[in-house]
């Protein structure tokens, strides 16, 4: 399943997102990066936190990654996939070994109606993949996603 959320931005600047989009596209993925490494070496979620650092006002929080749709429910609104637009988060979900359902495992952020941005071990750097054509859904996490998914760096 994907999820999309709207962060309710008082500010946010397009033309500094795409700058950002480029600057950060192809750099290398690395488990566990810390925010002083962004934008050379970043996971999902440091990646976006810092192209939303760079482009707007909105502080994607700390957290389990599988948290974050419920976390952002007081700072922002779950909208269809059929209304995303530039700037929207996306989540995805799989299918978790160790605790048997599916559970929020990746984080990309829109860069147009129909492509997101994320960075993902699957691939070791950031890059734009469409909407339609990527999903997580049948891969199985593991132990090993499940501790860095416990990283914590990932709480205040």
């Amino acid at each position: 399943m994907k999820i999309a959320i709207r962060p309710n931005y008082t500010y946010f600047d397009e033309e500094k997102f795409q700058f950002c989009i480029e600057h950060i596209l192809n750099t290398t993925y690395k488990s566990w990066a810390k925010s002083e490494e962004a934008p050379n070496n970043t996971d999902c979620i440091t990646a976006v936190r810092w192209i939303l650092g760079q482009s707007s006002d909105f502080l994607l929080p700390r957290g389990y990654i599988w948290d974050f749709p419920k976390m952002l429910e007081a700072n922002s609104q779950k909208i269809p996939i059929s209304d995303i637009r530039v700037g929207d988060l996306v989540f995805f979900e799989r299918m978790s070994f160790t605790h048997k359902k599916y559970m929020i495992s990746h984080i990309g952020i829109m860069v147009s109606w129909s492509n997101f941005f994320h960075s993902s071990l699957h691939f070791w750097w950031g890059k734009i993949s469409s909407l339609a054509d990527f999903d997580y859904k049948n891969s199985i996490l593991d132990e090993s996603f499940l501790a860095i998914a416990r990283d914590p760096r990932h709480y205040d």
